[in-house]
């Protein structure tokens, strides 16, 4: 294995003019897997970065079209002319050879290899902070070798060309590790071919899951629904990370329209759970198009209330956004957020409520007063819950100790509202109360009176008179 990988890697010198071969690349990714692939991926994670640094440099180098062309017909040569001909599978050559696209072939054959890298180092999402052991990736260079610009285009090319669940999940994990990306992705042209991508992505999906019929699960039909499992993870991180509205600006209704039609078809399936993520998700679309409460579909109210239901167990979510907050490694400061590893040095961590990081005073006296939702208003709030609990325990002793202590809405909300916008939080509305949110949407909502009844008595039921 190590040996093929040093010969691909070789040949991947100069992206331009590469020497690799096709076969022996599908010859590798057939020794990685039938071997221990955790040891496997680890001994090409240690030894062999030159091995993914020049796949990443390969993958995002931009091209001509007639140098896709010529770069087409170099592949198939050097699969014929490879000295090492005789330990290829004879099917796959004979399909390599056959491929009418043998850059995109070939090119996604590369791409699961990065795919298994980083689902392996998931860990970086949170801390964004790079192994210490000497596994690849060890900066965002690795990573973005073009820088964020470049890269992030060539990703998009990519992401738009190759409808395959690995490359989702890569595009994906890029874009979480690297922060640069959400920049380099606003770019207009850039963020016009994305957004179309995943509207043509999800159609695609939904036009494959309409070929076959509902009990029939045959490989196709499933490929169908990871694209759309997988697509429901890229928008969610989407809407937690980036600036959806300058990303799908003049695109909300193309938007819309293929989340609806990939709504229905989850609903057929059955998988409510996956097309809640997807109706959260376009009811921020539908907000940002500025679409009026009564002429968003019936089905999105009804899942807007649903939501608000459910935080009536509002003291587990405020219990993860604590726990994930305590985890990140990037100063909290509005203006700042520098992750750890730049700093060469541990994060200050406040003294007080001992959750949020800072890389220096200064950030941490200018977060403490400024801003629209300076520190000092959650950090006491913080500390009087972890007074009376941990935020490791069980969440239904976590949620016995906060309603013991007389922990309201109000307490969680600002909690809420000031730990889930740390960085981006400047020109957004003052918040209001998670009691007022739940208020309005009963009173918006005259269709769904029956669940709105169902929100009042939970807040009632938790929170007592304070949530009138």
């Amino acid at each position: 294995m190590e040996q093929l990988a040093r010969r691909i890697a070789s040949g991947l010198t100069d992206p331009c003019q590469p020497s690799f071969c096709a076969a022996c690349v599908l010859r590798l990714s057939y020794v990685f897997n039938s071997g221990d692939t955790k040891v496997n991926l680890r001994t090409l994670r240690t030894s062999h970065h030159n091995f993914y640094n020049r796949i990443m440099i390969f993958v995002t180098t931009e091209r001509p079209e007639e140098d896709r062309a010529s770069l087409e017909g170099n592949l198939r040569a050097t699969v014929l002319s490879c000295a090492h001909r005789s330990s290829h599978n004879p099917e796959s050559e004979k399909g390599i050879l056959a491929t009418a696209r043998l850059l995109e072939a070939t090119t996604l054959s590369l791409i699961h290899f990065i795919h298994d890298c980083l689902c392996d180092s998931m860990r970086m999402v949170k801390t964004q902070a790079f192994s210490r052991h000497g596994l690849w990736p060890s900066s965002k260079e690795d990573i973005l070798p073009r820088g964020p610009g470049p890269s992030c285009g060539m990703l998009v090319h990519w992401f738009a060309k190759l409808p395959d669940a690995n490359v989702f999940r890569t595009f994906c994990s890029i874009f979480l590790i690297c922060d640069e990306m959400q920049g380099a992705l606003l770019e207009e042209d850039r963020r016009t071919r994305f957004v179309r991508a995943v509207c043509g992505h999800l159609d695609y999906a939904v036009e494959d899951h309409m070929r076959f019929p509902e009990q029939t699960m045959n490989d196709d039909s499933q490929a169908a629904f990871s694209r759309l499992q997988d697509l429901t993870i890229l928008l969610q991180s989407l809407k937690l990370k980036a600036d959806l509205e300058a990303l799908i600006r003049g695109l909300e209704n193309r938007l819309l329209g293929s989340l609806d039609r990939a709504m229905d078809v989850l609903g057929e399936l059955g998988e409510e759970d996956m097309k809640h993520r997807l109706a959260s998700v376009a009811l921020i679309v539908h907000g940002i198009a500025g679409t009026p409460f009564p002429d968003i579909p019936a089905s999105l109210r009804l899942n807007a209330l649903e939501e608000a239901l459910q935080l009536g167990d509002i003291f587990g979510g405020a219990q993860a956004l604590i726990q994930t907050s305590a985890e990140l490694r990037i100063c909290a400061a509005p203006n700042c957020s520098r992750p750890e590893h730049e700093l060469g040095k541990k994060l200050l961590v406040c003294s007080s409520c001992k959750v949020v990081r800072y890389c220096s005073r200064e950030c941490q006296k200018e977060h403490w007063s400024k801003g629209l939702r300076p520190h000092k208003l959650v950090c006491s709030r913080i500390k009087n819950i972890l007074a009376v609990t941990s935020i490791d325990a069980e969440p239904s002793a976590f949620a016995a100790a906060c309603r013991a202590a007389n922990i309201g809405a109000d307490d969680l909300g600002v909690i809420n509202d000031g730990l889930n916008n740390r960085v981006n939080g400047e020109g957004v509305d003052k918040p209001r109360s998670i009691a007022r949110v739940m208020k309005d949407a009963i009173l918006e909502d005259e269709e769904h009176r029956a669940l709105a009844d169902k929100i009042k008595q939970r807040l009632l039921r938790d929170f007592g008179p304070r949530a009138r």
